[in-house]
């Protein structure tokens, strides 16, 4: 009985300092609507950028390995709609790339800058479509070579990533996935 003494003191120590600490301070939020949104703006412009990186490089992916095909395959031509579908995604995202504005800035051209954060979610969502037809190519390849299975699972998973970021930049905008669920 001696051992289980010690692991039960311990527990009962664990616990009862568990329910007495104190929770972790909330993060410090915006003091005004306009701060909000301004930090809400900043935050998807940073997002953007993480994504339009993620499709940069999905797309040299895309290309480098199309490249290594011989021409007039079939998986050529596959892997040459997937690149086209990632840049079309890339360009969606190009045209409302920006830079964050100072508070200043923002707030004394709001209306400017809530027109930009809205154009921003629909060339997302649109960048999310082009995103989408090219992992549908990828995995209707991915059926007919079986002898690429490594080569375009590692495809998959950056196109996987750049969605992911996209959808990190959707949110950050305040935007809804229009095509979730399709």
């Amino acid at each position: 009985m001696r051992t289980f003494g010690w692991p039960l003191a311990m527990l009962a120590l664990v616990a009862g300092c568990a329910s007495s600490a104190k929770p972790p301070p909330a993060a410090p939020t915006a003091q005004n609507p306009t701060e909000a949104a301004h930090e809400q703006y900043r935050a998807g412009v940073y997002s953007l950028s993480v994504a339009q990186e993620s499709l940069a490089t999905a797309l040299d992916a895309v290309s480098t390995l199309r490249d290594q095909m011989p021409a007039g395959t079939e998986a050529r031509e596959s892997l040459s709609g997937v690149a086209d579908s990632v840049d079309g995604a890339g360009a969606n995202i190009a045209n409302v790339s920006t830079e964050a504005p100072s508070l200043e800035a923002f707030e004394s051209r709001f209306a400017e800058y809530d027109d930009r954060r809205l154009a921003a979610i629909t060339a997302i969502n649109d960048a999310l479509h082009e995103l989408r037809d090219a992992q549908g190519a990828l995995a209707d390849l991915a059926q007919s070579a079986k002898g690429m299975a490594a080569e375009l699972d590692r495809l998959s998973q950056r196109l996987d990533g750049a969605e992911s970021d996209l959808l990190s930049a959707l949110e950050a905008f305040g935007g809804k996935d229009e095509g979730a669920g399709d």
